[in-house]
């Protein structure tokens, strides 16, 4: 039996979405789309294509999203073999490798934990990183390298911009049964906690909700969510936020809300 048949959930990713939602409907749910955020390309492609156009002088390249692998595999003609590349968790590893990059470290944590990773791997001091990013991406992955003593570029490989989000459409699916909520990002939970407001987060009460990581777990958190409603995938990945969510649904059923 599918794990959510029978089961509404709501995504809060920018739409259309080929990364979570078929993976909820193949587990059985049913999908309504609360769409926080749009992903647009860098608002300054030219800084992009500079840093991709002379990718051979760094040492390693970090990937803290599959969307950003996505928005640079095109840019780059050809890839240095001595080019070491890191990212954040399996589905961006993927990514790379799709595009024919050889991943040389995947963390398993968050930004923080892969640099720490590469720093395991040997001093960093004076290697050149570069690291293509959306617009809204912490900090920590640049704070961490930096205190190791690498030398960081920056460039906007995408801008992720809230979309202000329906209230209404939200509460007529709450009203006909929400199961799940999940969250991806923490971008994604600002645009829902600002479409509502005060009533943020009592009008999910009754919703169990399902975090892709503990950044974004933590930016429920600090929105007001109390941390035994959150349910947090094991790892930073859209194939674990599936069963997070799965397990997020009980939330729902103990309160006796219909899915």
């Amino acid at each position: 039996m599918k794990p959510l048949a029978g089961h509404t959930v709501a995504t809060t990713r920018a739409m259309p979405d080929p990364a979570l939602t078929p993976l909820l409907v193949e587990a059985g749910a049913k999908i309504v789309a609360w769409a926080s955020m749009e992903v647009r390309d860098s608002s300054d492609p030219e800084r992009l294509h500079s840093a991709l156009g002379r990718v051979e002088s760094f040492d390693w390249v970090a990937f803290t999203s599959a969307r950003a692998v996505e928005s640079v595999r095109g840019l780059v003609d050809g890839w240095p073999p001595d080019l070491r590349i890191a990212a954040v968790g399996p589905s961006t590893a993927r990514a790379a490798e799709a595009a024919g990059w050889p991943v040389s470290l995947i963390g398993r944590g968050g930004a923080a934990e892969l640099a720490t990773g590469m720093a395991s791997m040997g001093s960093l001091r004076g290697t050149r990183v570069l690291f293509p990013a959306g617009s809204m991406a912490s900090n920590r992955l640049e704070e961490g390298l930096r205190t190791a003593g690498a030398i960081v570029t920056r460039v906007e490989a995408y801008v992720t911009r809230p979309l202000a989000v329906d209230r209404n459409r939200v509460m007529v699916d709450l009203a006909r049964g929400v199961a799940a909520v999940t969250f991806a990002s923490p971008s994604a939970v600002a645009g829902l906690a600002d479409a509502l407001g005060t009533e943020w987060p009592t009008i999910l009460d009754r919703c169990g909700l399902a975090a892709i990581g503990e950044t974004t777990a933590h930016a429920l958190f600090a929105s007001g969510v109390e941390r035994d409603r959150v349910t947090v995938a094991e790892e930073p990945t859209f194939p674990a936020l599936v069963v997070a969510t799965t397990h997020a649904t009980r939330h729902a059923r103990t309160r006796g809300t219909p899915s």
